[in-house]
């Protein structure tokens, strides 16, 4: 999945549930759902565009040789395409909808609630707001990195799209395993896009490889600086939700 897409998308969908009711405190389950009725209607109206739209085939080329001329012979052209299932889209599409504004309701500072709620606007808002800075921060940090490396480094192409498609993807797996998490998995065959060749070491080193610090520090020991970044963002992110907790919130 192509997070910094998804992650973009989330932003401006959230941003624009919020704004309109940046100057109320309190807000009915009408009229948010009203406002979120209103999104939802313009996002699966792009979705039925995107998805009847997303369609196309190649031609499958079969080189020089015997198979080719066989082709050629009973005039068959192999063909690669992909569509879309359009009602599966619209499901998931809906359901992402709704996941991306309850959370941009439960994490913003200053987004309204219903009268019912308003005692988890203390208690749940800023550990919600801090998880998100934290999060975000990272991401942020990710992209800076990619672009230092585009121009440092050469292969500035390939690095942009990764910073396009998959930040989120790379920076909170680096996150989690500088937190002292593990993870099983195995590659096979090309990446589609480039990936740390640590991680691409590692991970075409047996049928089932455990990715971690250690078995990554084999290869490359300055995956252990992740311990101190972590350290250092879940300090600030923790300061952040002291500052924005009131006094008497435990």
């Amino acid at each position: 999945v192509p997070l910094s897409v998804t992650l973009v998308g989330a932003l401006v969908f959230a941003a624009g549930f919020l704004w309109p009711l940046r100057h109320r405190r309190v807000a009915g389950a009408s009229e948010l759902a009203g406002w979120a009725a209103r999104i939802a209607v313009l996002w699966l109206s792009a979705l039925v565009a995107l998805a009847l739209t997303a369609r196309h085939t190649f031609s499958l080329s079969l080189g020089d040789g015997a198979v080719s001329d066989l082709a050629g012979l009973f005039g068959i052209e192999p063909e690669l395409g992909f569509t879309t299932d359009v009602p599966l889209t619209l499901v998931f599409g809906v359901l992402w909808l709704a996941g991306v504004l309850v959370l941009a309701l439960l994490c913003s500072r200053g987004a309204p609630l219903p009268g019912r709620l308003l005692r988890f606007r203390e208690s749940v808002r800023p550990a919600a707001s801090a998880m998100v800075v934290l999060l975000l921060a990272y991401v942020l940090l990710g992209a800076v990195i990619g672009l230092v490396v585009a121009v440092t480094r050469g292969q500035g192409t390939q690095t942009l799209a990764v910073i396009l498609l998959g930040t989120p993807n790379l920076v909170w797996l680096a996150l989690t395993l500088g937190l002292g998490a593990t993870w099983d998995g195995h590659a096979e065959g090309p990446f589609g896009l480039p990936m740390p060749q640590v991680l691409d070491q590692v991970m075409r080193s047996a049928d089932e490889s455990t990715v971690n610090l250690g078995t990554l520090a084999d290869y490359d020991g300055r995956v252990w600086w992740l311990v101190a970044v972590d350290a250092v963002l879940l300090l600030a992110a923790a300061f952040v939700m002291a500052v924005r907790s009131p006094a008497r919130v435990q």
